[in-house]
C-alpha cells in the first residue's frame, strides 16, 4: 500500500511539474497549441487591406488628376500603385496578390486604431481616416467619396 501511495505521489508531482507553459490565445502570433498554462507571453498582429472600385480609380485618375498615388499608415509609405490599372469589383481576399495590405505588430494588444492616408502624385490627400486593428483579422477598407 505504502508502495502504491508512493508511486501515485511521484506520478502527481511529475503531471504537475509538466505544465507547459506558453501563449494559449489562438489571435497570437506565437500561440502555443501544446501550452497547457497561460504564461503572459502572448504577442499579437493585425492587418488591413485597401481597395478601390473601378468608379472611385476614375475619379482618382480624373478627379484628383493622380496616376500614382501612394498609401500611408501612421505618416509611413508602405504602398504605391498605377491608378488607372487598379481596381477591384469586390473587397480582395488578404491573401491576394497585388492587394494593398498593411500588417501592424501590436505587441501585447489585441487592438490598434491607426490613421491613414492616400496621396496623389501632385502631393493631394485624395482619401484619409483611421484604420482599425484587431488581433488575428484581417479588416477591408474600401476607399470612396
Amino acid at each position: 500500500m505504502k508502495k502504491i501511495i508512493l508511486g501515485l505521489s511521484i506520478a502527481a508531482a511529475i503531471a504537475v511539474s509538466c505544465k507547459k507553459e506558453g501563449c494559449k490565445d489562438v489571435d497570437a502570433t506565437n500561440y502555443n497549441s501544446v501550452a497547457t498554462k497561460d504564461d503572459g507571453s502572448c504577442s499579437y498582429s493585425g492587418s488591413v487591406i485597401f481597395w478601390w472600385n473601378e468608379t472611385t480609380r476614375n475619379q482618382m485618375y480624373v478627379d484628383a488628376d493622380a496616376e500614382y498615388i501612394k498609401l500611408y499608415v501612421d505618416n509611413e509609405v508602405f504602398a504605391t500603385s498605377d491608378v488607372i490599372y487598379t481596381s477591384w469589383t469586390s473587397a480582395p481576399n488578404c491573401e491576394s496578390t497585388g492587394s494593398y495590405k498593411y500588417t501592424l505588430n501590436l505587441g501585447s494588444e489585441k487592438t490598434a486604431s491607426k490613421s491613414y492616408k492616400v496621396v496623389g502624385d501632385l502631393g493631394n490627400v485624395i482619401f484619409s481616416g483611421t484604420a482599425n486593428f484587431t488581433a488575428g483579422s484581417c479588416t477591408s477598407i474600401q476607399l470612396q467619396n
